[in-house]
């Protein structure tokens, strides 16, 4: 079975064309930063296990290493490399999966 991106609202799985994927770092200190941005928008996730993934979709363009699109434009196939200390930022802050705790009000700042 597919691992799942674990980003609310984010249904891309391992094996989806043109998507790529990435555990969680083993380094504790990058691996809270990407902890604390996926529970901004999910409160009650615990912690990643080894199978938790996220998406590129949750990363910004300079979280990359260069040189994907030169191999792109020659038709290779190749996953996205992720620079060292990127962290991910991109997320849906729009719902989280505690709606009830949060006001009408605090939806409409979060937009």
């Amino acid at each position: 079975m597919p691992n799942r991106c674990v980003a609310y609202s984010c249904s891309n799985t391992t094996n989806v064309a043109g998507i790529s994927t990435y555990y969680f770092p083993k380094d504790s200190c990058l691996k809270k930063k990407f902890v604390d941005q996926v529970k901004k928008t999910r409160d009650k996730w615990s912690e990643p296990t080894a199978h938790s993934v996220l998406c590129c979709n949750h990363f910004s363009q300079d979280c990359f290493e260069g040189g994907f699109e030169l191999g792109k434009g020659f038709g290779i196939k190749k996953k996205r490399k992720l620079k060292e200390n990127a962290v991910p930022t991109i997320f849906n802050r729009n719902q989280r999966d505690d709606c009830d705790s949060t006001t009408s009000a605090d939806k409409e700042e979060s937009v």
